[in-house]
């Protein structure tokens, strides 16, 4: 049960306004929430910073992503945090979030630490399925939160079962299709 993490005014402003919200439609949270929640939850007073990176790989090479994620990785004041889809990198499943732990030069690949460990162990995956399983879009990765649930009104719009109905939630939340990417939390020395 992660609804701990939901709590607070500023989570219910910024990302959700319950917990329980996550699991109606779009199910789960985009990038730019897990940025919010991040925010909410690491104090800019004591130093923290949060950015999301949205991975268009028309505007961000392998090479700028690899770049970037082994300089967050060599910093012990900063962690990372992916939004990829899994059937891209050969796993089962849609887009979802995990944390980045290593880079392995020698395999040209990330170490990845799943949440949901009893689903997958941590996997290493090269540098360049990763970028491609970042470089997906969530059909509804920015939306109008944390209002718009409120607009879901009945099953069929807080639990779309055809694509008409998701069509019809996805226009109530106002969705607006964006890419996966990564989010970089920061420390800066004293």
């Amino acid at each position: 049960d992660q609804s701990d993490v939901m709590l607070g005014e500023c989570a219910s402003s910024e990302v959700l306004t319950t917990h329980e919200n996550i699991y109606a439609y779009p199910y789960g949270l985009g990038l730019d929430q897990v940025a919010r929640l991040l925010r909410c939850h690491l104090s800019a007073q004591a130093g923290w910073s949060v950015s999301a990176t949205p991975l268009d790989r028309a505007m961000i090479s392998v090479e700028r992503m690899r770049d970037e994620l082994k300089e967050v990785l060599a910093d012990p004041n900063a962690r990372a945090i992916i939004n990829y889809h899994r059937s891209e990198a050969h796993q089962v499943g849609g887009g979802h979030f995990s944390p980045l732990a290593a880079y392995s030069p020698s395999a040209d690949a990330f170490l990845v630490l799943d949440v949901a460990k009893y689903k997958y162990p941590p996997v290493w995956i090269p540098a360049r399925r990763l970028w491609e399983s970042m470089g997906t879009f969530d059909n509804c990765g920015v939306w109008d939160y944390p209002e718009g649930q409120e607009r879901l009104v009945g099953e069929s719009m807080r639990h779309p079962r055809t694509e008409e109905e998701r069509e019809k939630a996805r226009t109530a939340l106002g969705c607006r299709r964006t890419p996966r990417g990564y989010v970089v939390a920061r420390r800066r020395r004293r």
